[in-house]
């Protein structure tokens, strides 16, 4: 299970291997800790997720995009597109994606399909 304290490479290395880059799972796994503990805990476990969930996005488009297969395309070109951005967009709700942050379409070939046909759209200025 994915904890605010453990936001390193080696953690989101072991969390993301060999999972299909689920990030849906692992942010669920860290609500569901989160709800877990004492409202002060809470707070301040929130307070430390405000400030590391831009770093731990990042470094997860980052370890992906090193990655094989959809997944991996969709980071690379959203790394392409938005450049520093990136993890910004892919976690964003995104109004072409029916207000889904692309991030959440990753699980699924067809999703990521999706996600990549809306990068190529951005890319080139196609708006419809």
């Amino acid at each position: 299970m994915i904890r605010p304290n453990d936001v390193s490479e080696n953690k989101l290395q072991e969390s993301f291997a060999g999972s299909g880059a689920d990030f849906c799972n692992a942010i669920n796994q860290l609500a569901v800790f989160i709800s877990s503990q004492p409202a002060m805990q809470q707070i301040h476990a929130l307070v430390k997720l405000e400030v590391d969930l831009k770093f731990l996005q990042m470094q997860a488009v980052k370890l992906l995009s090193h990655g094989e297969g959809l997944q991996a395309e969709v980071c690379r070109q959203a790394e392409i597109v938005f450049n520093d951005d990136a993890a910004d967009w892919l976690f964003g709700q995104n109004w072409a994606l029916g207000w889904k942050a692309p991030a959440e379409m990753l699980n699924s070939d067809e999703g990521a399909q999706m996600v990549l046909d809306t990068l190529g759209r951005i890319q080139h200025g196609v708006l419809s």
